[in-house]
């Protein structure tokens, strides 16, 4: 201070040292405005390689060094944060199991059997469950002819099964991304400034910010390198669905003219609404048959979902 007060008095050339001693302590403040305060540099100074940058805007954290590309095991020289994840991941879609569906019941098989070869005169209605034996038809007289009208499906809906994934497909997971934090030391009378070891291969050599969601880029962290975070597989197959039943079922009756269903038969019958003629006239009925309905028609379980990434990470580099 003496000296410098010697270049106030204009004395020889102490007062241009003097001057410089001031012009130096404002280069320093000059600086600080831009990266942070003498005591910054002081300590960045004690640490080889370091240097001093700004510190983040708010709700951002860093800097970090970010890598990107094959799975490397890097650990962090200077510590957390370490995270790591993946970027861009990929997978076919899953392969699906075939759908089918059970068939609704048919309601009980009406029989209308008559004395006369052509369907006329007073019938008398019989009502057969689906099974198979020897039944008699009519108490008493020979049956010589016999009308069946279609049978009604019991209605409702069919029961869906199948479907579900058969085969995923591995999941490429694209690069892996790491991050691992360079600041050296922040100092409270830095003024917002941070002592950071420059990133060196294989990290991106720019210094970066991150934040977790998807973001936009903050100046001067103006480029947005990478949004990253874990795998999300969400592949999987569509429910089954089935439509609805047939609305008829098929069915056919054999008669014949003994009582022990043993001769050759008199006839058989189909419920198609037809009369059917039985020459040799019938007193029992056997293998009957009440086909199912027609099938419900399943639908097909296809992909659904997709391979992305859950919890992003924004990273916003210099």
């Amino acid at each position: 201070m003496q000296s410098g007060s010697g270049g106030g008095s204009g004395s020889g050339g102490g007062s241009g040292s003097g001057g410089a001693d001031g012009s130096g302590g404002t280069g320093v403040s000059s600086s600080s405005s831009s990266t942070g305060s003498a005591g910054c540099y002081s300590a960045c100074q004690s640490c080889p390689g370091a240097v001093c940058t700004g510190l983040p805007p708010s709700g951002w954290m860093g800097p970090v060094a970010l890598y990107m590309g094959p799975y490397l095991n890097l650990p962090c020289v200077l510590g957390a944060p370490g995270l790591s994840g993946v970027m861009g991941p990929t997978g076919a879609d899953a392969i699906c199991n075939a759908c089918t569906c059970g068939n609704e019941p048919c309601d009980k098989l009406t029989v209308e059997v008559f004395q006369s070869q052509d369907c006329t005169g007073s019938g008398t209605k019989l009502m057969l469950n689906d099974t198979t034996g020897c039944a008699k038809v009519v108490p008493s007289e020979l049956t010589w002819s016999v009308q069946m009208p279609q049978i009604l499906s019991q209605g409702g809906t069919c029961t869906p099964a199948g479907g579900g994934v058969a085969m995923k497909p591995t999941a490429n997971l694209g690069q892996y991304v790491a991050l691992c934090n360079v600041v050296h030391e922040i100092w409270a009378h830095c003024l917002g400034a941070a002592c950071v070891i420059p990133p060196q291969p294989p990290f991106d050599p720019r210094l970066c910010i991150y934040q977790p969601g998807s973001l936009a880029c903050p100046a001067p962290y103006n480029t947005k390198v990478v949004e990253f975070g874990t795998l999300d597989d969400t592949r999987d197959c569509s429910a089954c669905t089935c439509g609805a039943p047939a609305a008829t079922c098929d069915a056919s009756v054999t008669f014949h003219s003994d009582d022990m269903c043993v001769n050759l038969p008199s006839g058989m019958a189909a419920s198609n609404n037809m009369c059917s003629p039985f020459p040799g006239g019938a007193v029992m009925v056997s293998s009957l048959s009440i086909g199912a309905p027609s099938p419900c028609t399943p639908s097909l379980s296809v992909p659904i979902g997709s391979v992305g990434i859950a919890n992003p990470i924004t990273v916003c580099c210099e």
